[in-house]
C-alpha cells in the first residue's frame, strides 16, 4: 500500500516533530518512509503563496514569516516560524523513528531513484513516471502579476468596504465570494493566457531570515539516500547545528 500526502509531514515546521510521532504511531516503525525535500528558497515561497495568496489572506512576506520570538501561537493569522525550519533535523527524526527511510531532493526526482528504492519499481513504471513528468503541466502558484493585482484588490476593499487587509490576530479568516472569484479568474484566465512569471520578493526584507544559509545547508545534504535499520542520532556531523 502506498500513501502520499503533504499533510503527513505538514507544512508548518513547528509541527514536524509532532507529526513524526503521529505517523510512527499510525503506520508502525516498519513502514518505509519516502521524504521528498525541496530547496528552501523555492519551498518557503510556495508555502507563503499557498497559505496567503491562495487563501485570500494578503499578507506581505515580513508579516507571514516569523522567528521564535515574534511567532504568536495564539494568533488565528497564518504565520511561519523560520527558526523551526530544519530539514536535517526532520530527516534525522524520521530516520530514527522508522526502520527504512528514502530521501531525495525534489530537483532530481526525474531520475526515478525514489521509485525504485521506496516501491521497488521496475524500468516500465519509472519510464511512465518520467514521461508524465515531462508532458504534464506542473502546478503553479499565482504569477507575479496576479499577486500584485491581489494586493491592489485587498487595499481597495479596505478603503471602500472597510475590511482590513490584515485582520486582527483573534479574528477568524474566511474566503469571501470575491476571493473565490479572483482565484478562479487568475488561475483559469489571466495566468494561462498571459506570459507567466513567478512571484518574487526580496528575502532581505524578511527579518531573521538567512535564506542563503538555508539554501547552503540544503546543498550540503545528499541528493538521494536510503537509510535502513535506524540511522545514527548524529546523522549530519559536518552541518551547523540548529537550536
Amino acid at each position: 500500500m502506498f500513501l502520499s500526502s503533504e499533510a503527513l509531514a505538514g507544512w508548518d515546521a513547528r509541527h514536524w516533530r509532532r507529526n513524526v510521532a503521529a505517523n510512527q504511531s499510525f503506520f508502525g516503525t516498519d513502514a518505509t518512509v519516502l521524504l521528498l525535500i525541496r530547496r528552501p528558497s523555492a519551498w518557503l515561497r510556495s508555502v507563503y503563496q499557498q497559505r496567503c495568496h491562495h487563501r485570500g489572506e494578503w499578507l506581505y512576506p515580513h508579516e507571514f514569516f516569523r522567528t521564535a520570538d515574534t511567532y504568536d501561537p495564539e494568533s488565528l493569522r497564518v504565520q511561519f516560524d523560520l527558526d523551526a525550519f530544519d530539514l536535517a533535523g526532520l530527516i534525522a527524526a524520521y530516520g530514527q523513528a522508522f526502520d527504512r527511510l528514502v530521501v531525495q531532493k525534489y530537483e532530481t526526482i526525474a531520475d526515478g531513484r525514489f521509485l525504485r528504492a521506496a516501491l521497488g519499481a521496475g524500468d516500465g513504471l519509472v519510464a511512465d513516471f518520467q514521461h508524465a513528468l515531462a508532458t504534464t503541466r506542473s502546478n503553479r502558484a499565482f504569477s507575479d502579476r496576479a499577486v500584485k493585482l491581489g494586493f491592489r484588490l485587498a487595499q481597495a476593499r479596505e478603503k471602500l468596504l472597510g475590511r482590513p487587509r490584515v485582520l486582527p490576530p483573534g479574528a477568524p479568516h474566511y474566503r469571501s465570494r470575491l476571493d473565490r472569484l479572483f482565484r478562479k479568474a487568475m488561475q483559469l484566465v489571466v495566468d494561462p493566457l498571459l506570459p507567466y512569471r513567478p512571484h518574487v520578493f526580496d528575502w532581505a526584507e524578511v527579518p531573521g531570515c538567512d535564506i542563503r544559509g538555508l539554501d547552503a545547508a540544503y546543498d550540503a545534504l545528499p541528493d538521494f539516500v536510503l537509510y535502513q535499520d535506524r540511522m545514527p542520532v548524529d546523522l549530519f556531523p559536518d552541518l551547523p547545528k540548529r537550536a
